[in-house]
């Protein structure tokens, strides 16, 4: 029997022990047959002496085998003489007796053990005997050794073809129905509050009325998975209908009396779901083997669904910026833009989120809008006394803060730890939370801060890069608000630098954050391109952001051009052709000049006049798909003849006008096109904001012509130099 012991491979083993049975039980020829979960029927899995039908091929029928298989009653089947018993007759036409064995795996059927022989006209009591010994043994190595067999294939058909988690998880559980028996299970995945759990895969459960797919339960103090669950290890409930532990619920909608098991999910030291499983006929007695030899199959189950997981959360989190970056775009208030941010948190898997506002002294937070929380109203004004609170490493360092409550160095800009203030966060003050300070170029705004207090769910790396940028998105967004507001009090020299350097650094900040955030989720992945279509989506979206800031900041510089340096009496007509010449458009557009004869002289800033035509064609540019034909004029034109100049005290203008041929402007901007941040091409919308800043400095006008689907015309009037 060594021979047999050292045997791994199943059908080795089965082979080993017919070849046995040659001298132990003077058979000729003799078949191992099993049930095949997958056809629904008998199959012949190993064979001895001539072979009449492969092996795999369903058992023959009318058989001795098959009579043994569907009779319960029946263990043993032994027929004296073949030849006088039609009802019982054998595979080969050369056996003159034959006798086959039922093998049975904890009182539960897997196969039938048969062997015929050629010489021998009856088989004894002897032989019976030794049969059922060696089926005993088979009954035994073919469960061990099938066990491992199959869970060697899921595993590797899991890392070979990457199959969907619902294929993995009922492949799991066909498994192991097919080795323990089990008739019924169901495996639960755990909701992001802890608090529910979820069906995602079954196998039987026939008692059950209704789509199994929708079942749901909520956590029960008094239920057995809650135990499992929170207590993270398996249980045997032998009486569920006699047992406090089961829940009312899950006995009137699963109808459990039969003895049951159920086991939690673990992966990475977090339980991610329940496992249970039971015998509705009642064939299979749950022990304390069922619960050690099924753990590689619930640790297979708990990986695959905290892998899928985790790849839809990312894909969540990637849709949540794409939709704020996408949103903010539109011209939106700063009240609507830091609402969107803080839903974009909750999207991201945090349960609460809320924004403060540093006041003018720095000393004192100010709550701007939260959600989650449980008195939204009462937050908004709600004042922090910096130095008073935990919230105060966050402030005084800006940019370092590594606190010894922090359980890691969350890149130099968070904290994590208790909660700093129960006010503020809550009635429940212990627990997981994150804030980042909201600072650009040295300057400190606010804070933004999340955490899970319903869900107790841990905060991740993840977590933190998203934080990283969205907490730059939000700064972005209080900077500007307070710079428009500058713009208002302000001379026009110290407003354009103010803004020119809060919304440089407020550039660089979103920029190098989601670059940060991209870099590690590549790391992630593992450098792979993500076989998620909407994550591939979302990351090339993500990118194109990118892209549109670095085109902000281009806007910026123009802007920061804006100087007070001395007037002088220039040619229009030269600096009209020299600035479109020199620009890019000329190489991919057809440019048509119609200016004046002879030239008009006009007192200007050089440099603030070419920006003005590098805006105006540049944007006609843009909204041509770079593609198309632009008209560039100059005339001489008298106040009292165009109502936009009737007012001005001087009489003599010249217009310049830059006519292209691309869709037109849209009716939805035309009442707001020149306030800051409304945008056609896709830029800062800063550009016609500062070319009408220009003009009024110059006492001319800039305007928005005629529009239509035939293109746009823009009209800029200086006046004439005297």
């Amino acid at each position: 029997m060594y021979a047999i012991h050292t045997t791994r491979d199943r059908a080795s083993m089965l082979e080993e022990i017919l070849h046995r049975s040659r001298a132990l039980v003077r058979a000729d020829r003799g078949d191992f047959v099993s049930w095949n979960e997958t056809l629904g029927d008998l199959v012949i899995a190993a064979q001895l002496g001539e072979a009449t039908l492969p092996v795999g091929s369903s058992a023959h029928s009318p058989s001795i085998v098959r009579r043994l298989w569907d009779d319960p009653s029946l263990t043993e089947i032994r027929v004296p003489d073949v030849s006088v018993d039609p009802d019982y007759h054998a595979i080969d036409d050369r056996s003159k007796c034959q006798i086959a064995v039922k093998l049975q795996f904890e009182g539960r059927p897997i196969g039938i053990l048969s062997v015929e022989s050629y010489e021998v006209d009856a088989f004894d009591d002897h032989d019976l005997e030794m049969l059922h010994w060696l089926a005993h043994y088979a009954a035994i190595a073919y469960q061990v050794v099938g066990r491992e067999a199959q869970f060697r294939g899921i595993v590797q058909r899991l890392v070979e073809h990457s199959p969907p988690r619902d294929e993995i998880l009922n492949r799991i559980l066909v498994s192991v129905r097919s080795i323990y028996g089990f008739t019924d299970g169901i495996i639960y995945i755990a909701d992001y509050t802890d608090q529910m759990l979820h069906c995602l895969s079954y196998i039987g459960c026939e008692g059950f009325d209704g789509d199994l797919s929708r079942l749901s339960f909520r956590f029960d103090e008094k239920a057995l998975a809650t135990r499992a669950f929170r207590d993270r290890k398996g249980y045997l409930c032998m009486d569920p209908q006699s047992d406090p532990q089961i829940s009312p619920r899950a006995l009137s909608i699963l109808n459990f009396d039969v003895p049951i098991v159920v086991m939690p999910l673990l992966y990475d030291q977090k339980v991610v779901g329940v496992f249970t499983l039971w015998s509705q006929s009642g064939q299979v007695t749950p022990n304390e083997r069922h619960l050690s030899e099924m753990e590689p199959f619930a640790r297979l189950a708990a990986a695959n669904i905290a892998l899928s997981e985790t790849e839809r959360h990312r894909s969540t989190v990637l849709e949540s910026i794409q939709e704020i970056l996408t949103l903010m775009q539109t011209e939106l208030s700063r009240e609507k833009n830091l609402r969107l941010i803080l839903h974009g948190v909750q999207m991201a898997g945090f349960d609460r989120a809320r924004i403060f506002e540093a006041d003018e002294t720095g000393e004192r937070l100010v709550g701007i809008d939260s959600v989650g929380m449980d008195d939204p109203d009462s937050f908004a004004g709600y004042t922090i006394i910096i130095k008073d609170n935990p919230y105060t490493e966050i402030v005084a360092s800006q940019s370092k803060t590594k606190p010894s409550a922090c359980w890691f160095d969350p890149a130099d800009i968070a904290v994590h730890g208790r909660s700093p203030d129960a006010a503020a966060l809550g009635k429940d003050a212990n627990l997981p939370w994150l804030a980042v300070p909201l600072v650009i170029a040295g300057q400190f705004y606010g804070l933004i801060g999340a955490d899970n207090m319903r869900s107790r769910h841990d905060i991740t790396r993840d977590h933190l890069d998203f934080m990283t940028v969205i907490g730059a998105l939000a700064a972005q967004v209080i900077a500007n608000s307070q710079t428009v507001e500058l713009l208002r009090d302000r001379t026009r020299a110290e407003a354009r630098s103010e803004l020119a350097q809060r919304t440089l650094h407020a550039l660089k900040t979103p920029a190098m954050a989601t670059q940060i955030f991209l870099r590690h989720l590549d790391q992630a992945m593992g450098g792979e391109t993500p076989h998620n279509g909407k994550a591939e989506q979302l990351m090339r979206k993500i990118r194109a952001q990118i892209d549109r800031i670095a085109a902000i900041a281009e806007d910026m510089q123009r802007l920061t051009k804006l100087t007070l340096t001395p007037k002088r009496k220039v040619d229009i007509n030269e600096i009209v052709r020299r600035t479109v010449m020199d620009g890019m458009i000329v190489e991919s557009c057809e440019v048509e000049f119609d200016l004046a004869d002879p030239p008009p002289y006009v007192e200007a800033n050089v440099e603030e006049i070419d920006q003005v035509i590098t805006e105006l064609t540049g944007n006609a540019w843009k909204v041509m798909d770079y593609n198309g034909r632009i008209h560039v004029s100059t005339r001489l034109g008298l106040a009292s003849q165009h109502p936009r100049l009737m007012r001005r005290k001087d009489d003599r203008y010249v217009l310049i006008n830059v006519r292209d041929t691309g869709p037109g402007i849209p009716e939805s901007v035309l009442k707001e096109l020149f306030r800051p941040g409304v945008s056609t091409t896709g830029g800062s919308g800063l550009g016609l904001y500062a070319i009408q800043t220009i003009a009024a400095e110059h006492q001319g006008e800039v305007w928005l012509e005629d529009t239509g689907p035939d293109g746009a015309t823009f009209t800029f009037a200086l006046p004439v130099a005297s």
